[in-house]
């Protein structure tokens, strides 16, 4: 599966470990939820993978909508 490049927007952008923090979650779980399409992310120029400030806000939000 390719993942979208983010090109160069920078501000915004946290990796993997910066956001499984955010989220409160290990940064394993932060993989899953790229892979099932549940978190988007994307590949830097650097090849590290991001995921933006925005797509950490749809997905909370997505999740307090979502039956516990």
């Amino acid at each position: 599966m390719s993942r979208p490049t983010l090109g160069a927007m920078s501000e915004g952008l946290f990796r993997i470990p910066e956001a499984a923090r955010i989220l409160g979650i290990e940064g394993t779980e932060v993989y899953g939820l790229i892979e099932r399409g549940e978190l988007e992310a994307g590949k830097g120029p650097d090849g590290l993978v991001y995921v933006s400030e925005q797509a950490l806000r749809d997905y909370e939000a997505r999740r307090a909508k979502t039956p516990q």
